[in-house]
């Protein structure tokens, strides 16, 4: 998955380096070579990523506290299983 990720991130850097190149949408900026279509699109588009990238790490966040509990669940069983054994 981290390999798809990153792969992703290099094709996005050489078809549409806009996406994920900060420097160069800067530079074009101050250029003043960036089409008025892109900008529009990428002022719309920019609350909606940060919304799912919040969203996304909420989901990790809820993962993580289920992977504890878990973890907390199967110790117990252990625990109640060695205890039976020791009696």
């Amino acid at each position: 998955m981290l390999i798809a990720v990153l792969g992703l991130i290099a094709w996005l850097f050489v078809t549409n380096p806009l996406l994920v190149n900060p420097s160069m949408v800067v530079s074009r900026l101050e250029a003043d070579t960036l089409e008025t279509p892109t900008l529009m699109l990428m002022a719309a588009m920019t609350p909606w990523l940060f919304l799912m990238c919040l969203i996304l790490l909420a989901v990790v966040i809820l993962f993580a506290f289920t992977a504890v509990a878990n973890e907390r669940r199967l110790i117990q069983i252990i625990d109640d299983l060695a205890a039976d054994r020791g009696n």
